[in-house]
């Protein structure tokens, strides 16, 4: 799994525990609504049935009054008849007996009435205790129903206040993974960049190296045509002038003897093996001279082997000897100018 994949699987992880969250979060609104809701409609219930039954025992009540009023209206109907029935059953005269009937008619209308006022107020008064029952029902659930409605738009508001924050919260995760997406890109570019210079580099220094190898290879051709010509005409001309016996060897060239001047020259006593490239050209460079002049001197040997390493410096100094005296002496080992046996 490379790094923009990683990246990808981090952040949809981000999203779904977000999610989770946020549903919970909503689950949590509407539960706690939904029990609110419940103890709500459970106190309309409870206090609803409170109401109704203390209105039922108030019409039981009044029920329960106007029975006995009935029963005392039929029981004052009654005793009023038998009054009646007992005053006429004895003999009276005819105005006597009107009397008594009016009298008997007056009694039966007033209890009539009496009875009638009592059925009434016992209608009112049913009415009424349902009236206020209900009214007291319906105030309870206008309370109940003003106390949903908030409730309801607090959790509307909640929910909607998550979904916002759900929704910022999104944009900033998705923010922040771009911005590391990119990160990451970025860094594979500027990876890519840098193989790419090292590439055009190793490009760059191989070719270098093969035109330096091509040069190196034309100033040593150049160089070699360029010291045989040096020996030609060195040859020519130590032929024309009789030096003949001097030309048997290449690696013993013209001997002098500096003893005039004191000054210890060299000459070449052998062609050394296991040099350098560099060691041939300076050990070419100091023949030449040796060819040209008879013989080089020590700050001539040290000038050209300096640059050397020490065993480059020893081959060729010890492939020379010294012209003073009656016998060759070799190049001593001289340690303040580096220069070896």
């Amino acid at each position: 799994m490379n790094n923009e994949e990683l990246l990808n699987k981090q952040k949809d992880e981000a999203y779904d525990k977000a999610s989770k969250i946020y549903n919970q979060l909503v689950n949590e609104s509407g539960q706690l609504t939904t029990n609110q809701t419940n103890q709500i409609n459970d106190f309309i219930d409870s206090n609803t049935n409170r109401i109704n039954k203390n209105v039922n025992n108030n019409i039981s009540n009044l029920e329960n009054a106007n029975k006995l009023a009935q029963e005392r209206h039929d029981k004052d109907l009654a005793m009023a008849q038998n009054d009646y029935e007992k005053y006429i059953s004895a003999p009276i005269s005819e105005n006597a007996r009107v009397t008594a009937q009016n009298a008997l008619r007056n009694r039966q209308l007033t209890t009539n009435e009496s009875k009638q006022a009592i059925y009434q107020e016992y209608l009112n008064a049913s009415k009424e205790a349902k009236l206020t029952g209900d009214s007291t029902i319906a105030q309870l659930a206008l309370e109940a129903m003003k106390t949903k409605l908030n409730l309801n738009s607090s959790m509307v508001k909640y929910n909607q206040n998550l979904a916002l924050n759900q929704m910022d919260n999104d944009k900033s995760l998705s923010n922040d993974y771009w911005n590391r997406s990119q990160n990451i890109r970025n860094a594979l570019n500027d990876i890519n960049k840098l193989e790419e210079n090292k590439r055009q580099f190793n490009e760059t220094l191989s070719y270098q190296k093969e035109q330096d190898k091509i040069k190196n290879n034309l100033a040593e051709k150049e160089y070699q045509l360029d010291l045989n010509k040096i020996k030609k005409s060195y040859y020519k001309s130590s032929v024309k002038g009789g030096n003949n016996s001097n030309l048997t060897n290449t690696s013993k060239p013209i001997q002098t003897s500096s003893k005039s001047s004191g000054t210890k020259t060299y000459v070449t006593n052998y062609t050394p093996l296991g040099l350098s490239n560099a060691g041939k050209k300076a050990f070419d460079t100091l023949s030449t001279m040796v060819m040209i002049n008879g013989n080089v001197t020590l700050e001539q040997i040290e000038k050209q082997i300096k640059k050397l390493p020490k065993d480059q410096q020893g081959i060729i100094a010890s492939a020379f000897k010294g012209t003073i005296g009656n016998n060759f002496d070799k190049i001593t080992k001289h340690t303040a100018k580096g220069v070896g046996r």
